[in-house]
């Protein structure tokens, strides 16, 4: 009985054993990252040139993939894990390995999800570098702002002044320096329109705020399309030239996660050809 029990716990200890090594070698596998899906303009540049992305192609380090406009990919990593390449971006495969999966950013914008038995996914833009191992979260590359959000799950945050980013936030880092909150329902931008009185001026500064580092575009009577980009305290500064007459322009502000925010307003009456004397009416020289 001795010996059957020994041999017995002799077996179990075998079997353990082999437990052990078969996940040492499941985690030792280095995961493969993988074009799962495109749609449009989606390429993939190697040393070799670039070609067009094919559902299956598997992509190696130094591998980029690049979206045009209107473009999307997804990428599998590992089992389950997904990235989704958002249009207009660019994204470089910067290693692959038992010890997880580094992309980096060079612009446009991600959104992923991460399962921990795929492996930490480490993601690179500009000086921050953010690694997952259980989430969902965005980010995007502006020039030189980059912006974060976890929707689920943590982010671990390298390189900035804050060391996580917990379920529900959102960060924008510019020149280094960032600013941490929860999750808005939509894009700022706030805008103190002027209060119509008439001017002769043949132009206007139109001044608001909205999201650190934002993309404007401001439309209106006179011809083509003004832009402008937000400074890191979110503000902005904008000579708008003048018509004759109510000058209604529409501002469109747009993150670097793609959320866009679009508002309209008139930001100057102008009038040539009123009375030069303020009797009667107050103009605004």
């Amino acid at each position: 009985m001795l010996i059957g029990r020994r041999g017995f716990a002799l077996g179990g200890v075998g079997l353990a054993i082999g437990a052990v090594w078969w996940t040492w070698g499941r985690r030792s596998r280095a995961v493969e990252v993988v074009v799962l899906e495109r749609f449009g303009d989606v390429r993939v540049g190697r040393a070799d040139g670039e070609t067009s992305a094919k559902a299956g192609d598997v992509l190696y380090v130094t591998d980029r993939v690049r979206t045009g406009d209107g473009g999307r990919a997804i990428l599998a990593v590992g089992g389950r894990s997904r990235i989704a390449v958002a249009p207009s971006s660019d994204l470089v495969v910067a290693g692959v390995g038992a010890d997880g999966v580094r992309v980096t950013l060079e612009g446009g914008r991600i959104e992923a999800t991460i399962f921990p038995e795929d492996g930490p996914v480490r993601v690179g833009a500009r000086e921050q570098e953010f690694v997952a191992t259980r989430a969902d979260f965005a980010i995007g590359v502006d020039g030189s702002t980059v912006m974060a959000r976890t929707t689920s799950g943590s982010l671990e945050v390298l390189g900035a002044d804050i060391a996580a980013l917990s379920e529900g936030t959102e960060a924008t880092f510019t020149d280094r320096a960032s600013r941490v909150g929860p999750v808005p329902e939509e894009l700022l931008l706030d805008v103190p329109w002027p209060d119509g009185t008439p001017t002769r001026a043949a132009t206007t500064r139109l001044q608001g705020t909205t999201t650190p580092g934002c993309r404007l575009k401001i439309r209106g009577p006179f011809p083509g399309e003004l832009t402008a980009r937000a400074g890191a305290d979110g503000s902005f500064d904008v000579e708008v030239p003048l018509v004759e007459g109510a000058n209604r322009v529409t501002i469109v502000a747009v993150d670097a996660l793609g959320r866009e925010r679009i508002v309209e307003g008139v930001v100057g009456q102008r009038d040539t050809t009123g009375p030069a004397f303020s009797g009667g009416a107050v103009y605004r020289e």
